[in-house]
């Protein structure tokens, strides 16, 4: 049976929040400058992605906001950071391919894996002193908060959601569309959310589950989509 995978809506920034150890992932310029830190520090910019597809080369990958990619240089517990004018086919040289799978942790929270496609099943994990590897499947059960991630999302309104029904996804550019809503962090780490006045969410997990892998059954019940 194949993994469930999540797809963010395209053009979102999030930082990746590890919840058990309250730390998020920085990608800065330079070959393996890339880790973790405190939920206590300043959001900078290496810290915001964007989950980016690229139909050329059909790969996906993690960008934030200074250009640098998330990927895996080799499978001996190292990571790098990559940029290229060609980011698709360096995504697939660089190790970025990646998807993000949902996961639960150990007490119960909704979190996503991160797999890193040209490595097979390889997972992104940190730790409490920042240091960030690729972990193999084998060993998913070792630590494995460690390798659960949540987003935190950039304050934004959105004015119109898409809704790809044959592909199970968000995108810009479908006919089957869903109705406005907005949302907004008001805390790190917390968001407020309004689907037309319908329901509330009053956190990161939460508005990853209904906009991600459960979302086509949550609006469906709705009578939302228009080719449901």
């Amino acid at each position: 049976m194949a993994a469930e995978v999540y797809y963010p809506p395209s053009g979102v920034w999030f930082r990746l929040y590890n919840p058990k150890l309250a730390r998020y992932v920085y990608a800065r310029k330079g070959f393996e400058d890339v880790g973790s830190i405190s939920s206590n520090e300043p959001a900078y910019a290496d810290q915001w992605f964007t989950f980016v597809y690229h139909p050329y080369h059909r790969v996906s990958y993690l960008k934030n906001k200074i250009g640098q990619l998330l990927g895996i240089g080799s499978l001996n517990n190292e990571s790098i950071c990559v940029s290229s004018p060609d980011p698709g086919e360096k995504a697939i040289d660089g190790g970025s391919d990646v998807e993000l799978r949902p996961a639960r942790s150990k007490n119960g929270e909704s979190c996503l894996r991160v797999i890193f496609k040209t490595h097979p099943g390889y997972s992104l994990q940190t730790n409490s002193n920042g240091k960030i590897w690729p972990v193999e499947p084998s060993h998913f059960d070792v630590n494995e908060d460690d390798q659960l991630w949540q987003m935190v999302y950039e304050d934004m309104e959105f004015e119109e959601i898409k809704w790809d029904v044959a592909n199970g996804k968000i995108l810009g550019n479908t006919p089957d569309i869903l109705r406005t809503f907005h949302f907004k962090n008001d805390s790190p780490g917390t968001m407020t959310h309004v689907f037309e006045v319908e329901e509330k969410v009053t956190h990161t997990s939460q508005f990853c589950t209904k906009f991600g892998f459960s979302f086509k059954e949550v609006v469906s019940s709705k009578g939302i989509l228009t080719n449901p």
